[in-house]
């Protein structure tokens, strides 16, 4: 089998991403997508499917701009692997499958709760101080603040759902993500032997993708609001939302510039706290997690998916 991966990895000539999902692993290529995930009764269930043409076409071509549509299409992929997780774990406690409506709905007051909650607080309690102690009167040094209440609310979030023993499953399944691409992108076998040794860090992880929007959202903040100059509250905040996309893509080209010259002093010096952050949103994996994410990359290469008497297909759209 082995030879059989390293010629599909010849192929592959993007490396992968994935998402930890209920009880399971998402891998993603540049034209699919597959999800596995460990049923109640220890079988796997998964499903496959192919990227749009859109998200393989010219636009992933163009700097920034790929960053701004690997973003929300992440975000719709991720949707449709959560969804998939949940009605697999919801069939088999014999309760109702929810449909994709429903949790694009939950989706959509996620994402107004989060820009509230990390672009309109933070800015509020930075106006709050600037307003009463005369503190934070310069542009830079109201980002500043501004940045770093951002970020001890992000992690301060993540810290708190991580004391879920739930989340602490997801944060399994993300380490087993990390170990899995880490020995597939070596070269090497994708089996538990393999893949357990490998480190749970990895730098182009989604956490270390979030904390460098956050860190650029300072800078960008800064020289945007200098030129403008003075604005309405409402206007602030509607220019920090609308900045949002592009500087995703922004943050999308450093992770890109992480994972081809690791060793670049700057470049380190803005992924290194997303690395450091992963010491919370990763956990490290058993035996057992680090077995359902080989089998999303096998799955997403096409590897002996009918092989297996406990593999069994829950959905495929291809």
């Amino acid at each position: 089998m082995r030879d059989t991966v390293v010629d599909k990895r010849e192929k592959q000539l993007d490396p992968l991403g994935g998402q930890a999902v209920i009880e399971g692993v998402m891998m993603r290529s540049k034209t699919s997508y597959a999800v596995v995930v460990r049923r109640k009764d220890g079988s796997i269930a998964y499903k496959k499917a192919p990227l749009p043409e859109w998200v393989r076409g010219g636009l992933m071509k163009i700097p920034i701009v790929r960053g701004t549509v690997a973003l929300f299409h992440s975000l719709k992929v991720g949707l449709d692997a959560l969804t998939f997780s949940s009605n697999v774990a919801m069939r088999d406690e014999g309760e109702k499958e929810l449909k994709g409506s429903s949790y694009g709905f939950v989706i959509v007051v996620s994402i107004i709760f989060g820009l509230a909650f990390f672009v309109g607080l933070p800015y509020l309690f930075t106006y709050l101080i600037q307003r009463f102690t005369g503190f934070a009167k310069g542009q830079f040094t109201f980002n500043v603040i501004d940045g770093i209440f951002r970020i001890a609310m992000v992690l301060g979030y993540i810290w708190v759902i991580s004391l879920s023993k739930e989340i602490r499953r997801v944060f399994e399944y993300h380490g087993a993500e990390h170990k899995t691409i880490a020995a597939y992108e070596s070269g090497g076998d994708i089996d538990i032997e393999s893949t357990i040794g490998k480190s749970r860090f990895h730098p182009r992880c989604g956490t270390s993708f979030l904390i460098v929007i956050l860190l650029l959202l300072i800078i960008v903040h800064t020289v945007v609001f200098s030129l403008t100059g003075p604005i309405s509250i409402a206007l602030n905040i509607l220019i920090r939302v609308l900045l949002i996309p592009v500087i995703a893509g922004l943050a999308y080209e450093i992770i890109k510039l992480a994972s081809r010259y690791p060793d670049n002093i700057l470049v380190k010096v803005l992924t290194y706290p997303g690395l450091f952050t992963q010491l919370i949103t990763t956990r490290e994996p058993d035996r057992g997690q680090l077995e359902v994410a080989g089998e999303s990359i096998k799955i997403l290469l096409n590897e002996n998916i009918k092989e297996r008497d406990d593999l069994i297909l829950e959905e495929q759209e291809e």
